[in-house]
């Protein structure tokens, strides 16, 4: 699992701009092969990166140690993709079918893995192309490594039976193609530059106010004692 240096993500944790930049920047390329990759559409993964990196923005106080990031990430992004579901891929424009349409064997592989349950496709996809060990496999499916293993071989075993011994070709064409889903170093931190100062605007603005509302609801709290003190003492000396 990927840690970061302490000082960054207590940097990020404390609102620091250029903290936050480089968290998110390094964690950018990993959420966008993780949604384009899962869903099978660049369109539905832009989406889903996007929004899983806005989501992680309120999150940046509950990041206590070096390998906090990048935990959260693996696993909402996972829970977001859960949500997309009706957003299938079709023939036409699954990733990883891009320049595959005169190898009908391989075209078949990728068939058959959208078609398997949602949690297999996950822990077979995140085993073979991102490459997760079985403990960060598990904590990105929100399960135990027992169940994280279990998917695994169950989907292994089903498309192993479909591809006979086709299927390590096949996984590593598959592989090769997850791996050409990594946006452009550079596009990628551009992007996040140019969009987190607006992202993280509302969240500063958040931090500062609940304090003062905080003030004010004890001011308050204060002074409707004092009333109601004042009230009963009125009350006792009539």
């Amino acid at each position: 699992m990927q840690e970061i240096p302490s000082e960054l993500v207590e940097g990020a944790r404390k609102g620091n701009k250029d903290a936050v930049v480089e968290v998110l920047a390094i964690h950018y390329p990993l959420v966008w092969r993780m949604a384009t990759g899962l869903t099978g559409r660049s369109d539905v993964g832009r989406g889903v990166a996007k929004f899983v990196m806005q989501q992680s923005l309120g999150m940046l106080e509950s990041w206590k140690d070096d390998g906090a990031p990048t935990r959260w990430f693996l696993h909402h992004t996972v829970l977001t993709v859960r949500r997309t579901q009706k957003h299938q891929p079709d023939r036409q424009n699954d990733v990883f079918l891009a320049g595959a349409q005169n190898e009908p064997g391989y075209v078949a592989f990728v068939r058959g893995m959208r078609t398997m349950p949602l949690q297999q496709r996950e822990a077979f996809v995140l085993t073979h192309c991102e490459r997760l060990d079985i403990r960060t496999l598990a904590v990105a499916m929100d399960c135990s490594t027992t169940a994280a293993a279990n998917h695994l071989q169950v989907a292994t075993d089903h498309l192993v039976m479909l591809s006979q011994k086709e299927f390590d070709a096949h996984v590593a064409r598959m592989r090769q193609a997850y791996q050409a889903l990594s946006p452009d170093e550079e596009l990628s931190l551009k992007d996040i530059r140019r969009n987190v100062r607006r992202w993280l605007l509302p969240w500063l603005i958040g931090r500062l106010v609940r304090p003062v509302v905080a003030l004010v609801l004890l001011i308050g709290a204060a002074w409707g004692g004092l009333w109601v003190w004042r009230i009963v003492s009125h009350s006792l000396v009539d």
